[in-house]
């Protein structure tokens, strides 16, 4: 059975993998359309190795950091597998004061990202995105994929070979300038014929554009991106590619060019148990305090990155794991999330237990 830790503390993290900049724009172009996005440049740079940027420093195109570690406060270490011992059960009105539910009707993938924007709740998915009212009432359709998956089983996707994807993922709604930030992707088989970009949704233009004005694209590219998952930080974007034996992340300018790459550890005896039951260790990533937060795969420790180049380790997780264990043994962590008062850690004897 599925087991839930919920612990009084606080969280944060990123990702890698091969970017360039979008050859279809020419740099007064960039410049123009990051006017509004990037932070004012300092009159000095530097590309020493051992300069460290300071948190929302924006750095000029081109020039590359290393990866630096905040430890200036240690991390908490968390024993798990103790913890279960004075497991016991929480009422949820402990937790909240209020709980509303709000029917979004029935969307065909469910609902992959949420986000409370001033416009309204902003819902994506397979199919695209939408923004919806606090009684549940569509206001808009923001943009419409073409998806040809079908939903299937507990995991809600059937991709079969031939399947079609052509359309926006990895969404994340920027308050301070009202623009959608969006990975574009297009997708026609699962070979390599892949493209995909970074680039924004004006929202203020969307919603005083009537839906019959629009004639085109409302998507405004910024950098060409490979196969990769997203996020965003106020001044770069962090991704990371879509496997697991070489998990390593990049962060890059909004024009595209790799600032740093960071690179992880992982715990060998997990990794090994892991390997003999040909098991996935799921990589785990959300946003706190709009920090990006993370756990890479086959790893023990919570990541945020407070900078382009900063990388900070925040919890420890001590799930029991000994040389001589073997996977029925094991506890298995499946999910992280925070809020300001609690770390809520899920985790289970093995992975479908």
């Amino acid at each position: 059975m599925l087991k839930i830790l919920l612990i009084s503390l606080v969280v944060f993290s990123l990702f890698s993998c091969e970017n360039r900049r979008n050859p279809n724009l020419s740099e007064r172009r960039l410049a123009a359309l990051m006017s509004n996005t990037a932070s004012p440049e300092p009159t000095s740079e530097t590309s020493s190795p051992d300069f460290v940027m300071p948190e929302g420093y924006t750095p000029q195109p081109g020039v590359k950091y290393r990866q630096e570690r905040d430890v200036s406060v240690s991390p908490v270490r968390i024993d798990v597998v103790k913890g279960i011992e004075n497991v016991r059960n929480v009422a949820l009105s402990r937790l909240v004061e209020e709980i509303v539910y709000i029917n979004l009707g029935k969307l065909r993938f469910g609902v992959d990202y949420v986000q409370i924007t001033p416009h309204g709740i902003l819902i994506a998915n397979y199919d695209g995105a939408w923004l919806y009212a606090p009684d549940g009432k569509l206001i808009r359709e923001i943009y419409k994929n073409i998806c040809e998956y079908e939903p299937m089983g507990i995991f809600g996707v059937m991709m079969t070979e031939g399947n079609k994807f052509t359309g926006i993922s990895d969404v994340r709604y920027n308050e301070k300038n009202d623009r959608l930030l969006v990975k574009f992707r297009d997708f026609q088989t699962r070979s390599d014929n892949y493209r995909g970009f970074l680039g924004y949704i004006d929202m203020s233009r969307q919603l005083i554009v009537s839906v019959d004005e629009i004639k085109q694209d409302p998507i405004i590219p910024i950098a060409e991106f490979g196969h990769v998952s997203m996020a965003y930080a106020e001044n770069f974007v962090v991704h990371h590619a879509y496997r697991q034996d070489d998990f390593r992340m990049t962060s890059a300018s909004f024009f595209g060019d790799t600032l740093c790459r960071f690179s992880f550890g992982y715990d060998s005896v997990r990794a090994k148990i892991f390997e003999k039951s040909v098991r996935a260790d799921t990589y785990n990533s959300y946003y706190h305090n709009e920090i990006f937060t993370f756990r890479p795969p086959f790893n023990d420790t919570l990541f945020r990155i407070s900078a382009a180049n900063m990388l900070k380790p925040v919890y420890v997780f001590d799930m029991g794991i000994q040389e001589n264990l073997n996977y029925d043994q094991l506890y298995v962590l499946q999910s992280v999330n925070e809020d300001s008062r609690y770390l809520y850690v899920t985790f289970s004897m093995r992975n479908y237990n």
